[in-house]
């Protein structure tokens, strides 16, 4: 599996729209890289995004469906994860709204599809089949997932402080 591109609307302090392209340089010849940054910079916010894209939840909220997401104060929370692995190349889309579009509204049930980037088809699966659909796809469940492709940071300085042997090790398996 190799992650293409994600896109996020207002996901918790990021604000309004961004995308970070990981096909196109510096980051697709860089194979691996880290999120690095100031507490609060929105590191973990990056992370959260990609693992709900994928699977729907964020294991660090307990529960299936992860409000906390939202920014403060807005109507909408959109997370779009593109990613290619041999079947092609598709994206996951989490979607949640507030009732009317307003940031006083009721939460609305989240939307989760799954996209033929190829076809430009969106797969016909209701939402709590995305995830299966996913691990599939992938080859991955949302647990191998985070122990394969995020090094979550309380792990990040086992590894450094790791021996050379078993860093490399790790790396191996990551790339």
């Amino acid at each position: 599996m190799r992650i293409l591109r994600l896109h996020l609307q207002n996901v918790h302090a990021l604000r309004n729209q961004w995308t970070i392209q990981f096909d196109q340089f510096p980051l697709y010849e860089a194979g691996l890289f880290a999120i690095t940054g100031p507490t609060g910079g929105g590191k973990s916010s990056l992370l959260d995004a990609m693992i709900v894209a994928l699977y729907g939840r964020v294991p660090r909220y307990g529960h299936n469906t992860p409000t906390e997401l939202m920014t403060r104060h807005t109507a909408e929370t959109l997370i779009e994860l593109d990613f290619a692995v041999q079947q092609g190349r598709f994206r996951a889309r989490w979607n949640l709204r507030r009732a009317r579009g307003q940031a006083t509204g009721r939460i609305q049930p989240a939307r989760h599809e799954l996209q033929d980037l190829e076809t430009n088809q969106t797969l016909d699966l209701r939402s709590s089949d995305v995830p299966k659909e996913v691990e599939k796809l992938t080859g991955l469940n949302m647990e191998r997932f985070l122990r394969s492709v995020i090094l979550p940071q309380g792990d990040f300085a086992a590894f450094l402080r790791a021996k050379e042997k078993e860093r490399g090790e790790l790396l191996e398996e990551l790339t």
